[in-house]
């Protein structure tokens, strides 16, 4: 869960939030950012630049390597997800074994954006999802900013789709709830 507060749990179902430091929460999260189907993830460059722009090419490199593997180990620990690097590009790969709030989110927001036709069930998940609060909410860190706007964007224009149709069809009591959803995520 990345939504809210930083969550994590292993196979088992156990509380693994702190085999994550700071750095591995950003790593996880700028690939896990960048593995969407409409992105083949993040180059090294990016990736490297983003998380030790003040480290000389090879430090960096050194360290990166580190990070990725402990990483790694991490996720070893967890089903349905496995971390790939295809021609310098980081992504995640997931099963349906997975389950993350932000993929499943944004799974929602492009089918609602997309198709135009979600049903209650589709809507009341998505209300849930972002009702646990904006993307990583405990970081305040430059780097997040611009998939924070991503994000936001993408789940204020579903909802404004859905709210549209719901104001045709006059159930307003229903577009109350989706505008107090919208405020947790603003």
């Amino acid at each position: 869960y990345v939504l809210g507060d930083f969550l994590a749990y292993d196979r088992g179902g156990r509380d693994i939030v702190y085999r994550f430091s700071a750095k591995l929460r950003m790593l996880f999260s700028l690939i896990l950012f960048h593995s969407k189907a409409s992105d083949n993830g993040i180059s090294t460059g990016k990736l490297t630049s983003a998380m030790w722009p003040d480290k000389e090419t090879a430090d960096a490199k050194n360290i990166r390597g580190v990070t990725i593997n402990h990483l790694r180990k991490i996720l070893a620990d967890v089903d349905g997800v496995e971390l790939r690097n295809d021609n310098s590009r980081w992504s995640f790969v997931f099963s349906s074994e997975f389950y993350s709030d932000y993929v499943r989110c944004m799974e929602l927001c492009a089918q609602i954006q997309t198709t135009r036709i979600s049903t209650e069930a589709d809507v009341d998940e998505l209300v849930r999802i972002v009702g646990r609060g904006t993307l990583m909410a405990a970081v305040n860190d430059p780097w997040i900013e611009p998939y924070r706007q991503e994000y936001e964007k993408s789940v204020e224009k579903a909802f404004r789709l859905h709210i549209r149709s719901l104001y045709a069809q006059d159930n307003h009591s229903r577009i109350v709830t989706l505008v107090e959803a919208l405020f947790a995520v603003d």
